[in-house]
């Protein structure tokens, strides 16, 4: 697949909503992953820094990035959050 179908078949799964920074943020961890992909095929390795620096993407975060951290601190909260989250916040049964 060329690096064009790739992003072509990146933006068709995106909802039509997506924003100019979410695909470029999607198209940012595809081309890292197809660079990565290219190294370990040639035989070259990266550190975890240099992979840390090549798909740093300026990112906002998430609704709920402070929900994890404020859980932490409840007495009774559930162990299970950061898998079962929809379960928590949408009511959807547990996986």
């Amino acid at each position: 697949m060329s690096d064009k179908e790739m992003a072509a078949a990146a933006l068709d799964k995106m909802p039509d909503t997506a924003t100019l920074d979410e695909i470029r943020e999607e198209l940012a961890i595809l081309a890292g992953i197809r660079r990565r992909k290219a190294d370990a095929a040639s035989g070259g390795t990266v550190s975890y820094e240099e992979t840390k620096q090549c798909s740093a993407v300026d990112r906002k975060p998430g609704r709920f990035a402070g929900l994890t951290a404020f859980a932490v601190d409840l007495p009774n909260s559930p162990t299970d959050l950061s898998v079962q989250h929809d379960h928590y916040l949408y009511g959807t049964p547990k996986r």
